[in-house]
């Protein structure tokens, strides 16, 4: 990924005088509404919300269980839309709560194999298709620029919200 060093020799733009920052904030922007049509599909298969599929996947990532608690720290969201969300996720046999043998108070949280099949079959579908558009070393090194990008992001986060 290019530094804004890099940059400062031609002045931020490209060869035909638009702006780099442009160029890459159009292509999130693209990349934004083609994984959002994924999603909705992905959620409508499963007979979910689109926020239902945030959780799922990140139950997924997290390769565990865990609490509900973290869970809501996780996609940043109040207590009683996650309980919500969970109970739709029981309710399709895609994840479970169960009593932590650590903490009486709290729950586990964990994907059943269907939830976890889910999320297997949509990562598949798109991993088949980066596979097919992008060689293995582009894939590498975009995979790179990309978690650049999400801590470029992240720090914009903490500016934008005046915590930092």
């Amino acid at each position: 990924m290019s530094t804004a060093r890099d940059s400062s020799v031609n002045g931020g733009r490209t060869d035909d005088g638009v702006r780099s920052v442009d160029v890459l904030l159009d292509g999130i922007r693209a990349l934004e509404e083609h994984l959002a049509a994924f999603r909705k599909q992905f959620a409508a298969v499963n007979d979910l919300t689109i926020t239902d599929t945030h959780l799922l996947t990140t139950l997924a990532v997290a390769g565990r269980a865990v609490t509900a608690s973290e869970l809501k720290t996780a996609v940043r969201l109040t207590s009683g839309t996650v309980t919500a969300m969970l109970d739709r996720l029981e309710r399709a046999g895609l994840a479970a709560r169960r009593p932590n043998p650590v903490d009486r108070r709290s729950v586990l949280v964990s994907l059943e194999p269907a939830g976890l099949a889910a999320v297997e079959h949509a990562r598949g579908v798109i991993a088949g298709a980066l596979q097919e558009t992008l060689e293995p070393a582009a894939q590498s090194r975009i995979g790179r620029e990309l978690r650049e990008l999400a801590q470029a992001v992240s720090a914009a986060v903490v500016v934008f919200d005046g915590s930092g």
